[in-house]
């Protein structure tokens, strides 16, 4: 078998490579600031680690990812750049290592907590609300930047019936944004995998993040959904 790695590399200037090689490892070096400044650093990993079993799948991994900046992880099926993902937004925890947001520590932090602090993200295999229709999973995204609880919800207080319009409008200009402004009313299940992966996108803009993570976003779409 042959040696595995990612790599972290900015665009469109920096690029950034992996220190060491090593089987089935995940790896990435940190970036420095411009000549021009200091930029302001939201997400930071510190020699994160995960391991599955023997296996070391996310190898001591650090790297900075800046406000306003592009940044890719690169590497073939099998390099860790999901698990990497995964222990970043708290869907999987890292054995070793620190990830922090905005300087603020968020290792070991549910995935609610991390989204509800700005960091949004996309999956490699779309994960959506089947059953319910595309606006209604835009919605769902908007969850964390709602105030109504389930009591005032069920009042329909004034207050919690403006939220909802604000909510349903922005679900409404992002669907439009990802062109499916057609597909508001269809069950995320019956859209075609091109469909459901710009719904995904939509979904995690509508938490309105200030990092989005978006894994195989282009995985299955067209020239003209790529495009879009």
């Amino acid at each position: 078998m042959g040696d595995r790695h990612l790599r972290a590399r900015d665009h469109p200037r920096d690029a950034a490579r992996p220190r060491r090689r090593r089987r089935a490892a995940a790896q990435a070096a940190p970036q420095a600031p411009d000549e021009g400044g200091e930029r302001v650093t939201l997400v930071s990993a510190e020699r994160v680690t995960r391991r599955f079993g023997g296996l070391t799948a996310v190898d001591a991994v650090s790297f900075d990812v800046y406000e306003g900046q592009i940044k890719a992880l690169i590497g073939p099926n099998g390099a860790g750049k999901s698990t990497l993902f995964n222990c970043l937004t708290g869907f999987d925890r890292a054995h070793e290592g620190r990830v922090s947001f905005d300087g603020l520590d968020i290792t070991g932090k549910r995935p609610s907590q991390v989204a509800a602090l700005g960091v949004a993200r996309t999956f490699q295999n779309t994960q959506l609300f089947e059953e319910m229709t595309a606006l209604e999973n835009v919605l769902v995204g908007r969850h964390c930047r709602t105030r109504t609880g389930m009591a005032s919800a069920a009042l329909r207080l004034p207050w919690t019936l403006a939220e909802e319009r604000v909510s349903r409008g922005e679900a409404e200009r992002l669907l439009r944004l990802v062109g499916l402004a057609d597909a508001a009313d269809v069950l995320a299940g019956d859209l075609p995998n091109g469909h459901r992966r710009l719904l995904e996108i939509a979904r995690a803009l509508a938490t309105e993040p200030r990092v989005a993570l978006l894994d195989e976003p282009a995985a299955g779409l067209n020239t003209a959904e790529t495009a879009t």
